[in-house]
């Protein structure tokens, strides 16, 4: 599952993942990101992981294959997460992919936003 989070600047896009994200769920999110990337040619995400188990990795790594795939077109990913698995997930993404990538807590969700439209 995952819920649109709003932004004010254009460009940036945010997203909450829960605990199970459902292919009908990434298919959802694709479809928004690449309507934004048509839109704005470049964009940055928020990605705010809560509730998911330290077991699952599936779920929040579903939105960073995304950028992975389409990383040309992200300029900057913020990922707020209290969540270690996910801690390890960002510090690999951040060494792979070209966007930058950053991890916040949960309670730096302003930090995380305040990065995105610097």
């Amino acid at each position: 599952m995952y819920n649109v989070v709003d932004f004010d600047t254009p460009g940036v896009h945010g997203f909450e993942v829960g605990a199970k994200v459902t292919a009908e769920d990434y298919e959802r999110f694709a479809q928004e990101i690449r309507q934004a990337v048509d839109e704005h040619g470049t964009i940055r995400l928020l990605l705010r992981v809560s509730g998911l188990p330290a077991t699952d990795m599936t779920s929040a790594a579903e939105p960073l294959r995304f950028v992975y795939e389409h990383q040309a077109a992200v300029e900057r990913v913020a990922v707020v997460a209290d969540n270690p698995a996910i801690a390890w997930l960002v510090r690999l993404g951040d060494s792979e992919l070209a966007p930058a990538l950053r991890r916040f807590g949960l309670d730096e969700d302003d930090a995380a936003r305040r990065w995105l439209t610097e």
